[in-house]
């Protein structure tokens, strides 16, 4: 049995579900990156050049994960607001609709 796509889970796994699943995702990774560092930091900190590499590349692979998090906010935002209906039949413009 496939969970992925039988039919009652995919009635469970709400859109909700998914994008929270996600931002779980990014800030176990995020957690992880700093644990590494952490642990790298005794090493580095000898060097001007480690301690440098290891900050810009934590915090760079800290900042790619906000910014794909942020995509899958707007995404959700965009499709939440797509999916609501228009008020009075006026369209998204807000223009009144032509009625010839």
């Amino acid at each position: 049995m496939d969970l992925f796509t039988s039919n009652r889970t995919e009635a469970l796994v709400t859109s909700s579900a998914i994008h929270k699943l996600k931002g779980a995702g990014y800030l176990i990774s995020t957690v992880s990156v700093l644990l590494l560092a952490f642990v790298s930091w005794q090493h580095a900190k000898e060097s001007v050049a480690l301690t440098a590499c290891l900050l810009v590349g934590a915090l760079a692979s800290i900042i790619g994960m906000f910014c794909r998090w942020l995509t899958y906010e707007i995404e959700k935002r965009q499709t939440a607001r797509s999916a609501s209906p228009d008020i009075a039949g006026l369209g998204r413009s807000g223009q009144v609709p032509d009625l010839e």
